[in-house]
């Protein structure tokens, strides 16, 4: 079992700056979880807590049961994956890896065992004998994996270990990462501040900013379905478009065949920018509910939402002018703007929009959020 508790944990600096605050989560036994948000935000911060590398201030950690708050770093049977792979240069990447089976004083015919057994997993058996300056980034950072791992730790932690890859290897170590952590069952914490590696290797997510939890959920979940403004903004490329918008009430009168006048079921919009947009279904009752007629709120809508043609699901219609177009292969990324406000959408490849084009977009008012302006919470969260 490798199961972390962490209670109210608090990370404050003489000189007044709360790094962590009150940053409260149950880490599950084989969890791959992800730490993930902006430069500052204290996801570090709280990796190196765990790991004993830095003093808690107040809160309390727990290992498997057993409080670990002043227990040495090497008391919490935990590896650590740094950023700059730490490898010693003029050491052989056998003995980068048996390094610390050695400081142990473990047998040769164990350590050669355990070498051999990591070498295979990580794909390292042929450079065994090379140094480090004669391997590639990636492979650099499979020795400094395989360094964490062979000492079968409970729980590896991961600060930022693919920021110096370039794309390529970046995108090849991160299906190597999921897949190694198949094969070995244990316990992933892993720190980003890439949301795409966030999104595809972690089985949960905990959004921070400055130093506060935002959202803690599975990827899709949290993609879907953001708690607050914050969230719906960092998660997600191109990013979320948000929309200022008044929700406003029209009652229209209408005429039975007999000439007697009624009240017809209240009409709901969203009005932006000479737009006017009907809300319907499940959005509409939530608006109704908490009386939100006549409140500014911020519509959210993923680019992936929006069309450059009427659908089934894309009826409502806005219009703007192309001002920038990007081909990703199989799909479109068109930006456009009305008035003020520059928006995305994700559009077919086969589109003809070009820059300059001033034309009419559709979006899929089923996948709005809204987003209350002054506390910036989502209405449609659940």
């Amino acid at each position: 079992m490798s199961e972390l508790v962490l209670k109210n944990i608090c990370k404050e600096y003489e000189n007044g700056f709360k790094a962590v605050d009150n940053f409260s989560l149950e880490i599950k036994d084989k969890e791959f979880l992800i730490f993930v948000g902006p430069s500052g935000c204290g996801k570090s911060t709280t990796l190196r807590m765990i790991a004993g590398l830095e003093e808690i201030t107040t809160g309390e950690l727990w290992i498997d049961n057993q409080f670990a708050n002043y227990l040495d770093s090497q008391e919490r049977e935990l590896s650590m994956v740094f950023q700059s792979y730490a490898l010693y240069p003029n050491m052989t990447v056998y003995d980068n890896i048996a390094f610390s089976l050695q400081v142990r004083k473990l047998g040769k015919q164990e350590i050669d065992k355990r070498v051999q057994e990591v070498a295979r997993l990580l794909g390292l058996e042929k450079l065994l004998q090379q140094r480090p300056k004669d391997l590639s980034g990636g492979q650099r950072q499979r020795v400094a994996i395989g360094n964490a791992i062979i000492r079968e730790p409970k729980v590896l932690l991961m600060d930022e270990p693919l920021s110096n890859l370039d794309a390529k290897l970046r995108g090849q170590m991160r299906v190597e990462l999921a897949e190694l952590h198949k094969r070995l069952g244990n316990t992933i914490i892993y720190v980003t501040h890439d949301q795409t590696e966030a999104m595809t290797l972690g089985t949960r997510i905990v959004v921070m900013k400055d130093g506060i939890i935002q959202q803690i959920d599975a990827p899709k979940n949290l993609y879907e379905n953001p708690i607050n403004l914050f969230v719906a903004g960092f998660i997600g490329f191109p990013m979320m478009n948000m929309i200022k918008a008044r929700i406003m009430i029209h009652e229209e009168m209408a005429y039975s065949q007999r000439g007697r006048s009624a009240y017809a079921e209240n009409e709901m919009f969203y009005v932006f920018e000479k737009n006017r947009i009907q809300v319907t279904g499940y959005v509409k009752e939530v608006l109704l509910e908490k009386d939100y007629r006549g409140q500014d709120v911020i519509i959210g809508i993923r680019p992936e939402h929006i069309s450059d043609r009427p659908t089934m699901n894309a009826t409502q219609r806005i219009t703007g002018e192309v001002i920038g177009r990007e081909l990703l292969g199989s799909e479109i990324i068109l930006y456009f703007s009305i008035l003020d406000m520059q928006l995305s959408a994700r559009v077919e490849a086969t589109s003809t929009a070009q820059v300059g084009d001033k034309m009419d977009f559709f979006l899929e008012t089923d996948h709005f959020c809204v987003f209350d302006e002054k506390t910036e919470e989502n209405l449609m969260y659940h």
